[in-house]
């Protein structure tokens, strides 16, 4: 009878599992976190302090977790920004950690934006979770296409233009299919990518994603 009492106390006071839900992206898509709110877990969603999440999910998570904003020399290249995200993100969720005497159980997004912070987090805390060279292969779309011809994976036709001498690359070679989809090789959501009809419309197109990119680092 005391061994059933003391099993039952410490299910009773047994914690729930935490679980990270990193908010980068656009806020207001609830559906995709009703799923996750309804397991017998706990929910803690960590976002930037100006990240508007739904009002309703206030009452359903345990907590939230920001991430401070970054300096604006974080912005000065893709590089500089994503090792600053990562270590400020690290930062708040072990002053979370250590604050509330609470470990994490996994780590998670729901879009684009956030996996490879998630995988930062969990190859450093080292949590189950997509490896930060998997995801690099995902996420670089020439990289990935390298890797699907290297293992005799059908593949798509492509080129990679790093200046505009690459696209008189291209524009020379009388064989080249249009329409082509002129893209950045990293990043989601159909930002910056362009259908091309013929060659002078990929210049023109060209020239806008360049800008386009430098104003997002910008």
């Amino acid at each position: 009878r005391l061994w059933y009492y003391y099993m039952g106390e410490q299910r009773h006071h047994r914690r729930k599992p935490t679980l990270v839900v990193v908010v980068l992206g656009s806020s207001g898509r609830r559906v995709d976190i009703d799923d996750v709110l309804e397991l017998p877990i706990d929910v803690v969603v960590l976002a930037f302090a100006n990240t508007k999440v739904s009002t309703s999910w206030k009452k359903e998570i345990l907590d939230r977790i920001e991430i401070p904003a970054l300096t604006d020399a974080c912005h000065e290249s893709v590089k500089k920004y994503k090792e600053a995200l990562n270590e400020a993100a690290f930062q708040s969720l072990m002053a979370w950690s250590n604050e509330r005497n609470r470990d994490f159980d996994g780590i998670t997004c729901f879009d684009d934006q956030g996996v490879e912070l998630v995988a930062y987090l969990c190859e450093t805390l080292k949590l189950p979770g997509t490896s930060q060279e998997t995801i690099d292969y995902f996420q670089d779309k020439l990289r990935f296409r390298m890797f699907c011809l290297e293992r005799g994976l059908p593949s798509v036709l492509c080129k990679s233009v790093d200046n505009i001498n690459d696209i008189h690359d291209v524009l020379q070679k009388k064989d080249w299919p249009y329409p082509s989809i002129l893209k950045p090789r990293k990043g989601a959501g159909s930002v910056s990518v362009r259908k091309v009809q013929n060659p002078a419309q990929l210049i023109e197109e060209y020239n806008c994603v360049v800008q386009e990119l430098k104003n997002s680092t910008a």
